[in-house]
């Protein structure tokens, strides 16, 4: 076959995949934008499938692309000898600038790929508010043993709701865990309060009692 017309075939198949990479790159940013995996598709595919079809034709157009840089080789180590390699013979032998240049290749897509592996890291889910669920459970784990049954300690109990909302003096402000005494209290922040060591829960409990009441104290019923 004529060098010139595979030349141009080639030229032609790497134009048609390079736009079709920026057609499917086009779907995958504004049709079908990310999070809509699950709820959007296109044609009778979804974005993850889109993404599998702009890969495959990522890849062809790199092959393309390489075959396209065989068939110009002479023309590539020539320029190379005399541009990087700097050699003063006008017609550089081959197998040097080639070395050069495949290392070259090799080495920048190997960083490439050392580089999005090493830059990888999990995404930490955001942390989920507590539900009243969990605060019945946490109360009823660390609480109840002094502060349940018909005669709770210092007529406290646990499990009441109005003891944690009384009008005059309540140990809960819906929406403010920093002007609710209770976290002061689960905190070990009122030394003069009698068993106030026992009274302390974990920072980890704490925070949970305290996202609770941020979010507005829903009382487990």
């Amino acid at each position: 076959m004529n060098r010139t017309l595979v030349n141009m075939l080639v030229d032609i198949a790497a134009g048609v995949l390079f736009l079709a990479m920026i057609l499917t790159g086009f779907l995958l940013r504004f049709p079908l934008p990310p999070g809509t995996n699950q709820s959007l598709a296109l044609w009778g595919l979804t974005r993850h499938q889109w993404g599998s079809v702009h890969f495959w034709i990522s890849l062809a157009f790199l092959a393309t692309l390489v075959l396209h840089v065989a068939l110009h080789w002479q023309w590539v180590v020539s320029v190379v000898g005399k541009r990087i390699l700097r050699s003063g013979n006008p017609k550089p032998g081959m197998i040097k600038p080639a070395v050069v240049t495949v290392l070259a290749l090799a080495g920048l897509l190997g960083g490439f790929a050392w580089l999005t592996y090493a830059g990888r890291y999990e995404i930490q889910s955001p942390h989920a508010a507590p539900t009243p669920g969990d605060v019945r459970r946490l109360l009823q784990d660390n609480c109840l043993g002094c502060h349940g049954g018909d005669r709770p300690a210092a007529g406290f109990h646990a499990e009441r709701r109005e003891d944690y909302f009384r009008a005059d003096s309540p140990l809960v402000v819906p929406g403010d865990g920093a002007a609710s005494p209770l976290i002061e209290i689960v905190s070990g922040r009122r030394p003069d309060m009698r068993q106030a060591a026992v009274h302390k829960l974990t920072d980890a409990q704490v925070e949970q009692l305290r996202e609770w009441i941020n979010a507005g104290a829903q009382w487990p019923e």
